[in-house]
């Protein structure tokens, strides 16, 4: 069975047609993921960039086109508009705004007399990255960065609506699909995924693991793409009390981004955590919740928004952003009958979870 099967079957189904039976999830109350570089918590900002999509390397080309890099960041944000949603395109322009009112700022600190030249150096080096700077870097992504950096392409018509009848009122329904899995550095070339992710020589040959697939993101530069080499170890049991994972060594190193930290602590009931990964495939989301049991098994529960795609998500400490787990299952996504109409989320208005997290410290070897 191929990637793509795999995927179609996970979504259509509960996945717990698989083998281990792993679920997708539900929402619980109110929907609250949230673009993944839209969160106020700046280690799950940083976590972010460690986390990659699994995706079927034939779903992605190879561009003869390079995209323009050199525009003013009003002409580059200009040229995003209507290509991203606009709660994105918002918050960008809300960052061009005061990058204006930084610049000013700044001018106004040099013309001024009560300001050393030591003293505005001093300001500068404590100063953390500018909205200017900030901007720039998300266009950066949005716009596919490197002018004559190799680069890849996806088809951007596959939605949750047109794929799946999802209804149109839904968060992200018109957001393009790309990815089946999700995983995150753990080594300098290792990485974790849940273990029914990746089951066989052939997945780890078909797949291929893109980090940076954020929303707006058009093109993926080859950097951010690396092929699974080998199955390092895999774990995959039919039982609440079972394990689900695997590790897996990526063909070369990971430059640019760090490896995840790995809680050592003992995660308690009602521990505040936050999962990031690629539900339904979509670009990069992250939710938070808390842990809803934990017990003295491999596992544990929670409450996160999560989907089908999740699975191999980390699941951080919000606090210390360590990883505490591995997203693996839960409670259906969708009604199984939807009578003709377009398909909405399953939502239970309740703070008992029931999405399974495979705690970090059950997998040997990290």
């Amino acid at each position: 069975m191929d990637l793509r099967t795999i995927l179609l079957s996970f979504l259509m189904v509960s996945s717990a047609e698989a083998s281990v039976r792993p679920t997708p999830s539900v929402i619980y109350g109110e929907d609250n993921r949230v673009e993944s570089l839209e969160v106020r918590n700046p280690k799950l900002i940083e976590a972010a960039f460690s986390v990659a999509a699994l995706v079927p390397f034939y779903d992605l080309y190879e561009s003869n086109e390079a995209p323009d890099s050199e525009q003013s960041l009003e002409e580059q944000l200009q040229s995003v508009r209507g290509k991203v949603d606009e709660q994105t395109y918002n918050f960008l322009l809300e960052l061009l705004k005061a990058s204006r009112e930084e610049g000013k700022r700044e001018s106004d600190e040099m013309n001024s007399d009560d300001n050393s030249k030591d003293d505005l150096v001093l300001k500068d080096i404590d100063k953390k990255m500018s909205n200017a700077a900030l901007l720039r870097y998300h266009l950066s992504r949005i716009l596919a960065t490197k002018k004559h950096e190799p680069f890849y392409e996806f088809d951007q018509s596959r939605t949750p609506v047109s794929e799946f009848n999802i209804c149109p009122s839904e968060k992200f329904s018109t957001q393009p699909i790309l990815s089946m899995c999700t995983g995150f550095l753990v080594g300098k070339d290792k990485l974790v995924t849940a273990g029914h992710c990746i089951r066989s020589k052939q997945d780890c040959e078909d797949g291929v693991w893109v980090f940076e697939y954020f929303n707006g993101v058009k093109n993926i530069q080859s950097k951010n793409i690396y092929r699974c080499q080998k199955i390092l170890s895999r774990k995959e049991t039919d039982l609440f009390f079972g394990k689900d994972y695997a590790i897996i060594k990526l063909e070369r190193e990971v430059t640019g981004r760090k490896p995840l930290k790995i809680s050592k602590d003992r995660i308690k009931k009602k521990k505040n955590v936050a999962v990031i990964g690629h539900p339904l495939g979509l670009p990069m989301k992250t939710a938070v919740g808390e842990v809803t049991s934990s017990w003295f098994g491999p596992n544990l529960k929670t409450n996160l928004d999560t989907f089908v795609g999740n699975s191999g998500s980390p699941v951080l400490d919000t606090e210390s952003g360590e990883v505490i787990g591995i997203l693996v299952g839960g409670a259906e996504d969708f009604p199984s009958q939807s009578n003709g109409q377009c398909i909405e989320n399953n939502r239970i208005y309740s703070k008992k979870g029931r999405e399974k997290v495979m705690k970090i410290s059950s997998v040997p070897g990290l």
